[in-house]
């Protein structure tokens, strides 16, 4: 234990959108803004482009309404020193809260070296809360669900609205390390 908390803090120098919760420490391993993310597309060929870059968030331009989608490669942008698990984070406004119709999501997906199955290991949801102001929102990850040795990640960012009216903003995700 002493040596955990010892190695928490060789690496302040690089901590990055720290967070303390319940004698927790935690480090940036990757994050990524939303307007660097490559756009997908919601059923045709053609990318979306009725997106906008604030420089801080990504949001719908003034009377769109259909849903938009990102994908944003994962990649180990830090040294791991042996962490006790991860956390996902999405930050994100959501006007209507926990109301239907419109809502942010960030969702984490492994994909296998070996196998190329695809799986998706974390999401956060902004219908799961009741917040209608920016908000950070993270779930917390086991060592066993983050091997960058055996698999590649990336994450999908969506949202949605049911109004032209909801100024719902996606702004990024992230992957920290977490020690205990």
């Amino acid at each position: 234990m002493a040596n955990k908390i010892a190695l928490a803090f060789m690496v302040i120098p690089f901590l990055h959108a720290a967070t303390v919760h319940e004698a927790q420490a935690s480090w940036g391993v990757w994050e990524a803004p939303a307007g660097t993310c490559i756009p997908g597309t919601s059923g045709s060929s053609s990318p979306l482009v009725d997106t906008y870059n604030n420089g801080d968030y990504v949001g719908y331009a003034t009377s769109v309404t259909s849903g938009i989608n990102w994908f944003c490669a994962v990649n180990q942008d830090g040294a791991m020193y042996g962490p006790d698990g991860f956390r996902f984070g999405f930050a994100y406004t959501d006007p209507t809260g926990t109301t239907t119709g419109t809502w942010a999501r960030a969702v984490l997906y492994r994909t296998s070296n070996e196998t190329g199955t695809t799986t998706s290991i974390a999401t956060v949801m902004s219908d799961d809360y009741s917040d209608t102001t920016r908000a950070y929102k993270e779930v917390n990850l086991s060592t066993s669900e983050v091997d960058f040795a055996a698999n590649t990640y990336y994450v999908r960012m969506d949202m949605g609205r049911s109004s032209s009216s909801h100024a719902v903003r996606v702004y990024f995700a992230d992957l920290g390390a977490v020690v205990f």
